[in-house]
């Protein structure tokens, strides 16, 4: 069986004269997410840092966009809209807030919009080394069904398990 992947990523045109900003980063993936749907992937991947952009964007940007995941917060709610909107399951990204805790997340919606599941990166390497003191490391690695493990971990959490079975 096999399960088809479309990951998505910006480029550097996108931010050629700096990044762009909040809502010109997730259109752009809007329309690359509406754009590969038409050839009916199993999944759309979205990079993480997709809304903020990268690299290593300041406190203020990344609490900003800080919801609670799921929730009904405006970032959240679009990429619910989206799924819905193109028919294909999407793995997002956000800054999860949980109480006065935040993490760097993941997380699954269905075609239909439903949440599936959420991973919080365990190698939090934002709150750690970069002095986001609101970002916190995840508890542990992710269960969501029928979807492969590592389709939903971020990249730094691939590296820190590379040497222990996933």
């Amino acid at each position: 069986m096999k399960f088809r992947v479309v990951a998505l990523q910006a480029g550097t045109d996108h931010s050629k004269d700096g990044n762009p900003g909040l809502d010109a980063n997730i259109a752009l993936f809007e329309r690359m997410a509406e754009e590969a749907a038409a050839k009916r992937p199993d999944l759309i991947v979205f990079p993480g840092y997709a809304i903020t952009g990268w690299s290593y964007p300041l406190s203020n940007v990344m609490n900003g966009v800080a919801e609670s995941i799921p929730g009904d917060g405006p970032w959240y709610q679009r990429y619910v809209a989206l799924a819905r909107k193109i028919g294909c399951p999407i793995l997002g990204w956000l800054v999860d807030r949980d109480g006065g805790r935040y993490y760097n997340a993941s997380f699954l919606l269905s075609a239909q919009g439903e949440f599936l599941g959420k991973y919080r990166k365990i190698h939090a390497n934002l709150g750690i080394i970069l002095g986001h003191p609101k970002i916190q490391a995840g508890a542990g690695l992710p269960h969501v069904g029928p979807i492969p493990l590592w389709v939903i971990l971020l990249c730094a959490t691939i590296r820190r398990c590379s040497s222990r079975a996933i």
